[in-house]
């Protein structure tokens, strides 16, 4: 009895631990990475703001490439719509909602598997000299669950290393 109760007490003080870390986490998370690319701003717009343009250098089409992708809408810009359903990347459906030719391309990211949020993703690219400074961000609210699976996992590591490869294709791409 005595061994059981000292076991409820470890359980209850750890849960008490990982409530307080989690509480402690932001409200907001946010990821962050950049490259320089040789090729001027509209070389780079173009391998983004086109869907099925960045379908081909996707790190996530290649993580999962037996996933079912379905475009919709315009081909590009404003309203331009990709859906997912993978065994890796979930379901989930991307929207361009803002798209200012060779300066900054943002959209809404609808996920709905394995969990439902709603995260808003930019590529901002900046010209510097005969290159392009491109920074990939993605930016969504924080809630419980979040923070809880925050205090066990890192956000900037997971996604950031996602970003990195995408970031390195669409480099080698423009590049090409």
């Amino acid at each position: 009895m005595v061994i059981l109760n000292l076991l409820l007490i470890i359980i209850v003080f750890a849960i008490v631990i990982i409530f307080i870390m989690a509480v402690q986490q932001p409200d907001e998370f946010r990821v962050t990475r950049d490259i320089m690319i040789d090729g001027s701003p509209d070389d780079v717009f173009d391998h983004i703001n086109n869907l099925k343009r960045q379908h081909e250098w996707s790190p996530w089409v290649e993580m999962d490439p037996d996933a079912h992708y379905e475009f919709d809408g315009p081909e590009e810009g404003e309203g331009a719509i990709i859906h997912w359903k993978g065994d890796k990347t979930g379901v989930g459906k991307m929207t361009i909602v803002e798209s200012n030719p060779s300066k900054l391309i943002r959209s809404q990211l609808d996920f709905q598997k394995p969990m439902q949020a709603t995260n808003i993703a930019e590529f901002i690219l900046e010209k510097e000299g005969n290159k392009t400074h491109v920074t990939s961000r993605m930016v969504g609210p924080n809630k419980f669950m979040g923070k809880v699976f925050g205090v066990f996992m890192n956000m900037q590591k997971i996604c950031g290393d996602q970003f990195e490869k995408g970031l390195q294709n669409l480099k080698a791409k423009v590049e090409a």
